[in-house]
């Protein structure tokens, strides 16, 4: 699917190994290792920081749910930018614009 909840950074190796395989199998592969690809035992941690949900690991079904994965990885993206924003602006406002300004837009 064509999204941009469908993309990751990975470097160039990864991207063949992944090429024509299901997340589930080769996000397996990362993790566990091949003969030819050393274990990633942070692959976890680095998809948590990317927010790819960790269903692709555990559950082989879930490459099958394309739709529902990018679903979830949104309400991940959208939760996260709402908690470095919007649940943050007073603190934001209170710590960049001076006390008293006229610049300051009111919602």
């Amino acid at each position: 699917m064509d999204s941009v909840l469908n993309r990751v950074l990975m470097p160039k190796d990864a991207n063949w190994v992944a090429t024509d395989k299901a997340p589930h199998e080769y996000l397996r592969e990362f993790l566990e290792g091949t003969p030819k690809w050393k274990a990633n035992p942070k692959l976890r941690e680095s998809m948590q920081s990317h927010l790819v949900p960790e269903s692709l690991l555990d559950d082989p079904q879930q490459s099958n749910r394309v739709e529902e994965t990018l679903r979830e990885r949104g309400r991940l993206i959208i939760a996260l930018i709402k908690a470095q924003t919007v649940d943050v602006e007073d603190d934001i406002r209170a710590a960049h614009i001076p006390t008293g300004s006229r610049d300051v837009a009111t919602p």
